[in-house]
């Protein structure tokens, strides 16, 4: 899963970027989330490492997302303010 979650974040977090949040786990859901210094973008990356699949949603400015991610995966998940 750390290759997984390397390649996720380098791919869309961008240097200068600054971690915004971070989660331990919630259930079997770990997260982490930056905003982009470039264009205040913000990239969350969400690991399920529980053996089913989970559902969560994400809440900014407003809006709202669910989310279902299969059993052992990661999510990347971008947005623009």
């Amino acid at each position: 899963v750390e290759y997984y979650a390397l390649a996720h974040g380098s791919k869309f977090v961008r240097p200068g970027a600054q971690r915004i949040d971070s989660t331990a786990k919630v259930g079997e859901l770990e997260s982490v989330a930056f905003r982009n210094r470039d264009d205040g973008s913000i990239v969350l990356i969400v690991c399920n490492s529980a053996p089913t699949a989970q559902r969560f949603s994400v809440t900014f400015e407003g809006r709202s997302i669910e989310v279902d991610m299969p059993r052992e995966s990661l999510a990347t998940l971008v947005w623009s303010p």
